[in-house]
């Protein structure tokens, strides 16, 4: 891992059809023109189809964009994944966990939008991104509990969402899960951005306890607001 190498994980916006619906194609064709703009599309649509839909660190964090879906698969599924994986292939029936590592949601631990009671926030449900994005789906605390002991894992990062006013990171599903969002005041939000640092001591990383620390970047937003005479104001009083 960093420094000697920096592995870059597929998401869900490395697709396609989505960089033709949100501008990227129509980008590259306004900088570049009709023709090479083009090229330039498909060959960015080349190397989205050989990232790697995951990745390990030290044996036991498994880094994925979105989340783990049913949880119904091993590492060793993912490894045996051939590339590349274009948007055409991905949309098979028989890929549908794969789409659910890029798009699915962790249930929130407090959630009430799914409805009152521990039947809410564990198990599977529908996610609200709806089936224009394959079926995603909302796993509970149990799913992530339940892949992580099968799989030998101590812990899933991923990112994938936001929070208006968030710390850019959060802890989730008893400690199994950290969602982490590196771009602060994304679309307005205020957020503050996060990056995590994973360190082991000793030689062998695989066999001795890993610590995993945020590293957070104050939201501009933020800052102006509270550097605002208004909230030096209040906060003297």
């Amino acid at each position: 891992a960093y420094p000697h190498r920096v592995w870059l994980v597929r998401g869900n916006h490395e697709d396609r059809a989505i960089n033709a619906k949100y501008g990227f194609e129509e980008a590259c064709l306004e900088q570049f023109g009709a023709q090479l703009g083009a090229k330039a599309f498909d060959y960015f649509q080349d190397a989205f189809s050989q990232l790697p839909i995951a990745c390990l660190v030290a044996g036991r964090v498994l880094c994925v964009h979105g989340g783990i879906g049913c949880g119904k698969w091993a590492l060793n599924d993912l490894r045996a994944l051939r590339r590349p994986l274009s948007g055409e292939t991905l949309m098979s029936k028989e890929l549908r966990w794969v789409r659910n590592i890029l798009w699915s949601d962790p249930i929130e631990d407090d959630t009430k939008e799914l409805g009152p009671g521990a039947a809410a926030v564990a198990g599977l449900h529908t996610g609200h991104r709806g089936s224009a994005h394959s079926g995603s789906v909302l796993f509970g605390w149990d799913v992530t509990k339940i892949f992580c002991a099968r799989n030998g894992l101590d812990m899933i990062v991923r990112s994938h969402q936001t929070k208006d006013e968030g710390l850019g990171f959060d802890v989730m599903h008893g400690g199994q899960l950290m969602r982490v969002f590196t771009a602060r005041d994304y679309e307005g939000a205020g957020n503050d951005g996060a990056v995590l640092l994973i360190t082991s001591q000793g030689d062998d990383p695989c066999s001795q306890e890993l610590s995993v620390r945020a590293q957070v970047l104050r939201s501009v937003r933020k800052a102006r607001v509270e550097a605002s005479p208004a909230a030096r104001q209040a906060t003297s009083k």
